[in-house]
């Protein structure tokens, strides 16, 4: 249609209609529109009726949408209530003390599933003679309700679902009882309500049985901090006539919201509660951009035939179709499958799958569905097996077949790893293409740092040249072209499923949300999301174009990829032609980053040199916008400084962060196992991170550091501390010299064979070099470097780069079992450099062989915490004599020696279990089938393994045993045919008797092997992909013939009721293989024991604990002394102040002072009042354990100078103790 053939009758009709016209409306505009198109000779028709249809469009009206919330305190669940709940046709609903235990709840949910119900419950309380509250809230599955937060103290507490559909968060809540707002658990309650309140982003609602009223609830703050709003129901809600069931809500709710109580319920004597919420408003308006109708519509003529002045439009309205849960959306037949699939596995997990439902789950495995189907699973092959699986009710053993088909492993496919086992095997296909990439599956960034720190020690000492570009992009991430990603992804064959759901994520709309307002979706055109899993993998398919022609060139010498982290070598022999290689080498990156759009981060890259020399003549050459020339720069998170020198720029930054951390967590006074794990997990790993690159001195800071956060005090012995703990964890300074030689060894192992040669010639050279300087650590510029400091250190020979002397043994440092034996070596070490620090201390002259803890830590747990804390002072000699102290029996001064000490026992020390073990000679002892030497090898046999220590929870003699048992089912029961048992040799471990048992096992079966264990340890270091770094002498040789271990795990010291629930009741005779196997291990063990033995350390233990707990009490007493009652302890001569409180003040005092008689302290006794401090001090020095006999009160710590000799000698002949002890009381120490 168009306008100015007919402006004349436009016209005509706007002069005819134009007074009727009103400003601002339609009609009016059009007339205005027209006049001015025909003014300016424009042809605009098409452009006013697209305007008139969107200005004409009209949402059709919505009715009013409500949501039913039923509410109601049920007493006690039963069936009936469901069925009363769906009589009343709620949309949602909650429910208060249910009286329901863990399994009744699950039981009802069940049922609640089957009527289309979406239930979460909190279990009720057991209290021992019944139970006590539960709630549960539940939502039609339609409607689209989540898990919300929760609480619960004792069975009450609160429930939220969140109503994603409507922007709304609906709760209960039940308090407890006669208790009111001052109640334990109601405040606590109302606390973590309050604070959940105060977080939600969206309208919320909670109702429920509040055992209070409103006007109580009002009274306190609750509402005015909840900026709650109350809904009231029309009558009151119990038999009693109170009103204890209402609802608080969002204060723009309370209008939308109407309450109405019904008593037509099963129960007494609360009412129902009806919330009827209008939710048709509710939701997050959506800032809409402007939109057009891709079709023109055409005028039509008027009723009198004639031309028209308007246009009649026809338009309908219609809303779209309502959206599923965007949770579980609709996928089509193939997601459908496998979601059910899923949903039952997971049940199956969680021990909820019900048998009823395996005949449902054998049909849906024999489905017939062609389009079925797994990208890198034979699907008709897992539903045989599965099938076969559960016709013989092995519902335990489909599961993990389910997982092992889905994922590779026994781990839950619903954790999002059903693909990574296909990325994992393109990435094991990779690596040869890409020979730069550092990122790959074991290695780490440090070791291609400390590879880069070799190379550059190397060309250091062959006094070669050399450049470093360390170069880092800017927002690699952000400007990823995906065309570009996924054009690189086809050439390379990346997996097409994992790059569609990739790209799928990568392009999806972005929204902008503030102020509860949501923006109009972006669409993103570039980038990667850094969350991704596969983004690392991606980001190589990125980088591969840049670094493939780069690698190529001739006068690059080495190049490495991390990420987005990159490094260029060039050497050479002399300065101008490494300078030319390396300009050349920069032409060559800067155009390869820039054809892939790739920014570099001038500021972020650097150039390191490795001499003065290439420094000034590269700068030259390069201009201002290019990386900077450093002499330091941080690579991957270690100093590099090109092999010219040891720097430690970064690593003193460290330091600073970590002693930073040190003051923080020690003003946040912690103390115990949650301190030393603070300070392990911040303090201690911030110190310590890339320090393989360097090498630390051990003595310097991370043994002090170490032991402040373990229980050391300001004067303690740190050595003391640092042997305590040696039990649980490892020596600081032994675990800083075996890092680092690890490290050393890895990079050794990588190393290309083609520069084995300069390898082995650097070494030697640094070599002499360490050996004949008298300070080695000033030329250490790099892991080499440390490494033989730390050789010459423990007085080690390094005779190749991978072959070391250890006394008169050789080790071969690639192979795995010496590389731990090595390890081991460096720890006994530290062992004994810490045992000769500590001999070395006053009076500690007895301890070389080092210090049996096993009485002191069981004693600290029961000793009160004064007491704990005085036995740790008196361990590490934390005490101090004044200035006055003097032992009359050794004629010398006390001042500044220790106070007190842990006695040492004859015998005490270090009882390492090897030398228990030796004591009495063990052989493996074999039953049965095994005792003919024959190699099992039948398919019917089962086996079990275990390994026990004995009936001894003392560490120091056990005696360390592994058993295996083959057997064969009869039905639920077995019959062994053949057993095994025998000492573990190394390390006496649980861990290592496990693995022994296997051991035995693969050595004496053929063919497939079904093992029952409870070792879960042992049975994912079997399974898993890494080797581990403990126990290569077991781990080895089993996990060669891992391809026929069939292994299965079982909870330990379980009923057969409690395995049953667990594991299922389809394998019971796993749990009798499993209590067999332990009981042989037992018994073993038991048998080996030394009776002799053991009666001694009995005795020994009871004495030493005598004596230490006398100790712990007497110096509690001194720590627990108040200024105000004088001294506690008195020199003759002296006499005791006057207490703060009584003395006179000024001039008074004074004259006091000069007239004052010497005098003995005033008992309290005497004065009538109760005992003081000073009173329980002197009661109990002079009433010393049994048999220890009075002690002269005159001096020091309640002994007399005289009689400070004799008093050790009473304590030994009383608690018939014998040892070698110091003449001086005050020096003693263990």
């Amino acid at each position: 249609m168009q306008m100015l053939p007919k402006s004349a009758q436009l016209l005509e009709w706007i002069e005819q209609h134009e007074k009727g016209f009103l400003e601002g409306t339609m009609e009016y505009w059009v007339a205005y529109r027209i006049a001015t198109c025909l003014e300016e000779n424009l042809e605009d028709a098409q452009g006013i009726i697209s305007a008139v249809s969107q200005l004409s469009k009209t949402k059709a009206p919505q009715g009013k949408q409500t949501l039913r919330f039923l509410s109601a305190n049920v007493t006690s669940h039963r069936r009936e209530i469901q069925t009363w709940i769906s009589e009343q046709r709620p949309d949602a609903f909650a429910l208060q003390e249910l009286h329901l235990l863990g399994e009744q709840c699950t039981e009802a949910q069940i049922n609640y599933d089957r009527d289309k119900w979406c239930t979460q419950v909190v279990p009720a309380f057991n209290t021992g003679k019944g139970t006590s509250g539960g709630v549960m809230i539940g939502a039609r599955r339609h409607i689209n309700m989540r898990q919300g937060p929760k609480f619960s103290l004792e069975g009450k507490g609160f429930h939220f679902g969140i109503f994603q559909g409507h922007d709304l968060a609906i709760g209960t809540v039940y308090l407890e009882s006669g208790t009111g707002l001052e109640g334990e658990i109601n405040s606590k309650i109302l606390a973590e309500l309050l604070v959940v309140i105060q977080a939600f982003s969206c309208k919320w609602f909670v109702s429920g049985d509040w055992n209070l009223t409103w006007e109580d609830l009002q009274d306190s703050t609750f509402p005015r901090l909840s900026r709650a709003g109350v809904v009231l129901p029309d009558q009151p809600t119990t038999t009693h006539g109170r009103t204890l069931d209402y609802a608080l809500c969002s204060r723009e709710l309370v209008g939308l919201v109407v309450a109405t109580t019904t008593w037509d319920v099963p129960f007494r004597p609360h009412a129902a509660v009806l919330y009827q919420v209008e939710i048709g408003g509710l939701g997050t308006p959506v800032l809409r951009g402007p939109t057009f109708d891709k079709t023109w519509l055409e005028g039509t003529a008027c009723a009198d035939g004639e031309q028209g002045r308007a246009w009649h439009l026809v338009g309908e309205t219609k809303p779209l179709v309502a959206p599923s849960s965007p949770a579980y959306p609709w996928l089509g037949r193939k997601r459908s499958y496998w979601g059910r699939l899923q949903l039952w596995v997971a049940q199956a997990a969680d021990g909820r799958l019900s048998p009823k439902v395996i005949p449902a789950l054998l049909s849906h495995l024999q489905q017939e569905d062609q389009d079925v189907e797994v990208e890198g699973v034979d699907v008709p092959a897992l539903r045989a097996e599965l099938a076969g699986i559960l016709r013989r009710r092995q519902v335990v053993t489909s599961i993990m077949t389910v997982r092992r088909w889905l994922t590779g492993n026994d781990r839950d496919p619903c954790q999002g790893q059903a693909r990574w086992p296909l990325y994992e095997k393109w990435a094991e296909a990779y690596v040869p293409r890409a020979p730069w990439d550092g990122a790959r599956k074991g290695l780490a960034s440090l070791d291609i740092a400390l590879a880069r720190l070799v190379r550059g020690e190397i060309q250091h000492h062959l006094r070669r040249q050399g450049v470093t570009l360390l170069l880092d992009l800017r927002e690699f991430y952000e400007h990823v072209g995906l065309y570009q990603l996924i054009k690189e992804a086809q050439k390379h064959a990346f997996p097409p499923l994992i790059l569609h759901h990739c790209i799928a994520l990568y392009t999806h709309s972005r929204y902008i949300c503030t102020e509860d307002t949501l923006a109009a979706p972006v669409q993103p055109t570039r980038g990667i999301i850094a969350g991704c899993p596969f983004a690392p993998g991606l980001s190589k398919l990125v980088m591969h174009p840049v670094m493939e022609p780069i690698h190529a060139n001739p006068s690059l010498g080495h190049c490495d990829l991390y990420s987005d982290d990159s490094s260029f070598d060039v050497e050479g022999n002399s300065v101008t032609e490494v300078v030319h290689k390396s300009l050349e080498v920069w032409r060559h990156v800067k155009q390869a980053f820039l054809a892939q759009r790739l920014p570099i981060s001038t500021d972020k890259s650097a150039w390191v040199c490795s001499s003065r020399a290439m420094e000034k003549k590269l700068a030259a050459q390069l201009g201002p916008e290019n990386p900077k020339i450093q002499s330091c720069w941080r690579d991957l998170g270690v100093d590099s400084a090109g092999g010219k020198r040891r720097r430690v720029t970064i690593h003193r930054q460290r330091f600073s962060k970590a002693a930073s951390r040190s003051k923080k967590l020690s003003q946040l006074a912690t103390a115990g196992p949650a301190r030393s794990k603070a300070a392990r997990a911040g303090v201690e790993s911030a110190a310590t991170y890339g320090h393989q690159a360097v090498g630390l001195a051990p003595k310097r800071y991370l043994r002090q550091l170490t032991a402040a956060h373990n229980g050391g005090m300001t004067n303690g012995a740190t050595e003391i501390v640092l042997d305590y703990r040696t039990e649980t964890k490892p020596d600081p300074s032994a675990l800083l010299v075996a890092q680092p030689l690890r490290s050393y060894v890895s990079v050794i192992a990588r190393w290309p064979e083609a520069l084995a040669v300069m390898l082995s010639t650097a070494f030697g050279g640094m070599c002499s070099k360490v050996e004949a300087h008298k300070e080695p650590w000033r030329i250490a510029s790099g892991p080499i470097g440390a490494t033989l400091c730390y050789l010459k250190d423990m007085g080690w020979k390094p005779l190749e780069p991978a072959t070391w002397q250890i006394g008169d043994t050789r080790y071969h440092l690639t192979d795995p079992v010496q590389l731990e034996e090595v390890t081991r070596q460096v720890h006994y070490h530290w062992r004994l450099l810490r045992h000769d620090s500590i001999s070395k201390l006053e009076a500690g002259e007895a301890l070389q062989q080092g210090i049996d803890w096993t009485v002191g830590r069981k004693l600290l747990k029961k000793l009160p915490k004064l007491q704990s804390k005085a036995l740790l002072a008196v361990w590490q000699g934390a005490l101090r004599c004044g200035s006055k102290a003097w032992c009359s029996g050794c004629d010398t001064s006390l001042a500044g020696a220790p106070l007190v000490a842990v006695p040492v026992v004859e015998g005490s020390g270090v009882f390492h279990h090897a030398v228990l073990q030796a004591q009495r000679p063990r052989e493996p002892f074999l039953t049965g089938l095994w005792a003919t030497g024959q190699v099992l090898n039948d398919p019917e046999l089962r086996y079990a393994t275990d390994g026990s220590p004995g009936s001894t929870g003392d560490p120091r003699v056990w005696k360390m045993t592994w058993a295996a048992i083959a057997y064969k089912v009869q039905g639920d029961k077995i019959t062994v045919v053949a057993t095994a048992a025998g000492p573990v040799s190394g390390e006496q471990t649980v861990f290592r008797a496990e693995a022994s048992a296997l051991l035995f096992l693969v050595q004496h079966t053929a063919g497939d092997v079904d093992v029952t264990m409870d070792a879960k340890g042992v049975k994912t270091r079997v399974e898993r992909w890494s080797l581990g770094k403990t126990s290569l002498d077991l781990f080895i040789p089993i996990r060669e013939h891992g391809d026929r271990l069939r292994l299965h795990w079982i909870r330990s010291h379980q009923s057969l009721e409690q395995h049953c629930q667990e594991f299922g009741s389809l394998q019971p005779w796993r749990w009798f293989a499993n209590a067999e196997v332990d009981k042989l291990a037992g018994d073993q063990a038991n048998q080996a024991r030394d009776p002799a033995l053991e009666a001694n350390l009995a005795r020994s233990d009871a004495d030493t604990k005598v004596v230490q707990r006398f100790l712990a009490e007497r110096v509690a007493l001194l720590f627990s002394y108040d200024k105000d009652q004088g001294p506690q302890v008195l020199f003759e001569g002296e006499m005791a102040s006057v207490p703060k409180q009584s003395r006179p003040a000024g001039f008074s005092r004074k004259t006091i002072r000069k007239n004052k008689q010497r005098s003995e302290p005033v008992s309290s006794k005497e004065t009538g009042d109760g005992p003081n401090k000073r009173d329980l001090l002197r009661d109990a020095v002079s009433n010393p354990p049994s048999g220890l006999g009075p002690l002269n009160t005159k001096a020091g710590l309640g002994l007399s100078v005289p009689d400070a000799c004799s008093v050790y000698s009473k304590l030994i002949s009383a608690t018939k103790l014998k040892g070698s002890w110091p003449n001086r009381v005050w020096g003693t120490r263990a």
